[in-house]
């Protein structure tokens, strides 16, 4: 077949690579879904119960799991929808759940009023006390607000010595701190915005004013062979190629 005719006009047959696609005339539009998102969850558990025992009754579970997710949508890259397969942001982790009741020691036979009897060792015996205790490891968090992106996602180049470190929020009165106070990381701009782009061009537009690309550095002593001068120190998470050292 030399040509076919679609809704544009004839158009010569090989002219397009094959894996060019028209739409069929009787459709004004055609969309293609597919749900790609998966998820999956592993989960251990222990647990104990203590029967009642003078009067206690305890009851503990211990769990460890973890949830890793592929999202439906908005990949980072849509030709490699594996590389945003990881860990969720819903994923618990570790965690440990307690309830329990005891019987205070008031009434007949008992530590507090022992020798009561009659009405009064009725209204006093038997009160009992509950408790429901939860320690959760904490939701994971993620690095966002980087404009180094593809498609979707921005996620930041690790150009340094990351190590996805568990943070601990630590609150000074005035502000909170995630990875510690003095935290071990700050954030700088890029040095990039200041030795390879002029202040004003011919046009008298700042572009230093207007260049955004920021990094997180790990701050390291003065010296340190690698490090950026007047900034945060040792590049490690980047929004741009890892920038040159000063």
């Amino acid at each position: 077949m030399n040509s076919f005719v679609a809704p544009t006009g004839t158009i010569t047959a090989r002219c397009f690579p094959e894996n060019y696609a028209i739409t069929n005339p009787q459709l004004s539009t055609a969309n293609y879904a597919g749900n790609y998102g998966h998820s999956n969850y592993q989960s251990g558990q222990l647990q104990f119960t203590a029967r009642p025992i003078q009067g206690v009754t305890v009851q503990g579970t211990y769990s460890l799991s973890k949830t890793l997710a592929l999202p439906g949508s908005g990949y980072t890259d849509p030709l490699n929808r594996q590389l945003d397969y990881g860990a969720s942001l819903s994923s618990v982790g570790q965690e440990f759940r307690s309830n329990g009741t005891f019987e205070l020691p008031i009434g007949p036979n008992k530590l507090v009023m022992g020798n009561s009897s009659g009405v009064l060792a009725r209204i006093v015996e038997n009160w009992q006390a509950s408790f429901i205790y939860t320690l959760p490891q904490g939701a994971l968090r993620s690095m966002l607000g980087t404009s180094n992106m593809l498609y979707a996602n921005g996620r930041p180049d690790v150009v340094g010595p990351w190590d996805n470190p568990q943070g601990s929020v630590d609150w000074n009165g005035v502000s909170g701190s995630y990875f510690g106070n003095t935290s071990p990381y700050a954030s700088y701009t890029d040095p990039q915005c200041a030795n390879n782009v002029a202040a004003t061009d011919a046009m008298g537009t700042n572009l230093q004013t207007s260049c955004t690309l920021r990094g997180l550095g790990k701050i390291v002593p003065a010296g340190t062979p690698g490090a950026i001068v007047n900034t945060a120190g040792i590049s490690v998470l980047a929004a741009a190629p890892e920038p040159t050292s000063g």
